[in-house]
C-alpha cells in the first residue's frame, strides 16, 4: 500500500461528501453538517479549517481531513476525519490520522486533539492504538434527538516515536536519497547503485522506515508485501557511525509492527551477516532452501545500476 497525503482539491469534494453515505457516518464526521453533504456545505466549512488533505492510497483518494486548529506552540485539532467506505478496515484510517500528526508536529504543534462520540467504537479504538487518550467528555445531543458522550482525546508530541533521542519515521517524503544512496552503493548486495533505482525501490515498498537524529537521517529499511501472506524486508542500513546502539532492531521492531504489514503471515529475508540481529525478531534459517528457486540479471540487462 503506497500511501501519499497531499492538500485536497476542489475536485475532491464530491468524492468526500459521497463518502458520508448515512447520516450517522456524516455525523460522526462533521456533526454540524446536513445530510446529504453538499460540496458546498464541506466547502463553506474549509473556509475556516486549516490544511485540508486527502490521502491517496496506490494513487487513488481513500481518505480526507483537516484541522480545526493549527499553529506553531499551540495544540493542533483534528477534524472531518473519514476514510472511503470500500477503504475501511483496511488500516486507511490509521495511515491517515498518522500522515496528519506528522503534518501538524512539523507545522510546531505541541499536540494533537481529536474528538469521538461514544457509539463510534472502531474510531475509539483507532485512536486509541494511534497513543491518543481522553482529556475530558462532554454530552452531546445528535441529529435524531439522542442524547451521548463526545470524548476529547489527546496525543502527545513526537516524543512517543522517539527513543533515545532517535526518531523513527515511516514518511516516505524525509528520506534522504543522497545518503541512502551512498550507504547502499557500499554494500555487498547493491553494490554501486545508483539513485534513480533507490528512489524507485522506496517509491514501489508496501512500507518504508528510517531513524533520524542530529539532525540528518541514520537508518533505513522497507518491506514489500501483498499484505496478507508475504513480505520481504529489505535494504536494511545504519550509519556506521551509530552502528552497535540497538538501531536496527528498534527500527525492525517499528516497521515489522507498521499495521500495513503486521498481520503478513511469512517474511522473508536475505542475510550474508546480520543473522544475530534478525533471529531475536523471530526470523530463522529456511528450513528447505531447495525450495527457494533465483532468476538474477545482470545490470547491463537491466539498464545499469
Amino acid at each position: 500500500m503506497n500511501a501519499i497525503l497531499r492538500p485536497a482539491t476542489p475536485d475532491d469534494l464530491a468524492r468526500v461528501c459521497a463518502w458520508a453515505e448515512d447520516a450517522e457516518t456524516l455525523y460522526f464526521m462533521f456533526p454540524a453538517a446536513r445530510f446529504p453533504l453538499t460540496p458546498e456545505q464541506l466547502q463553506q466549512a474549509l473556509a475556516q479549517r486549516h490544511a485540508a488533505s486527502v490521502l491517496e492510497i496506490d494513487g487513488q483518494p481513500a481518505g480526507f481531513a483537516d484541522f480545526i486548529a493549527l499553529a506553531p506552540e499551540l495544540p493542533a485539532t483534528l477534524g472531518h476525519v473519514i476514510v472511503d467506505p470500500a477503504r475501511r478496515r483496511q488500516g486507511v484510517g490509521r495511515a491517515l490520522v498518522e500522515a496528519m500528526c506528522r503534518l501538524a508536529w512539523r507545522q510546531g504543534a505541541v499536540d494533537i486533539h481529536a474528538t469521538c462520540f461514544d457509539r463510534n467504537a472502531p474510531a475509539l479504538a483507532l485512536y486509541q492504538r494511534l497513543g491518543f487518550a481522553p482529556v475530558g467528555w462532554r454530552q452531546r445531543t445528535d441529529y435524531a434527538g439522542r442524547t451521548h458522550l463526545a470524548f476529547d482525546l489527546a496525543r502527545p508530541p513526537r516524543a512517543a516515536d522517539t527513543e533515545d533521542g532517535v526518531d523513527y519515521d515511516d514518511d516516505p517524503t524525509r528520506i534522504d536519497f543522497d545518503w541512502l544512496t551512498g550507504q547502499l552503493a557500499q554494500t555487498y548486495w547493491s553494490p554501486g547503485i545508483g539513485r534513480p533505482k533507490v528512489e524507485l525501490a522506496a517509491r514501489h515498498s508496501t512500507v518504508v522506515m528510517a531513524a533520524y537524529a542530529e539532525g540528518r537521517q541514520i537508518a533505513y529499511a522497507r518491506v514489500l508485501s501483498d499484505g496478507n501472506r508475504f513480505g520481504y524486508l529489505a535494504d536494511v542500513i545504519v550509519d556506521p557511525a551509530w552502528r552497535g546502539r540497538g538501531i536496527a532492531t528498534r527500527l525492525l521492531q517499528r516497521i515489522l509492527a507498521h499495521p500495513r504489514i503486521a498481520h503478513v503471515e511469512n517474511c522473508y529475508l536475505m542475510t550474508f551477516d546480520a543473522h544475530a540481529v534478525y533471529r531475536p525478531l523471530g526470523f530463522e534459517v529456511y528450513p528447505r532452501p531447495e525450495r527457494f528457486m533465483w532468476r538474477g540479471r545482470t545490470p547491463a540487462e537491466v539498464g545499469g545500476r
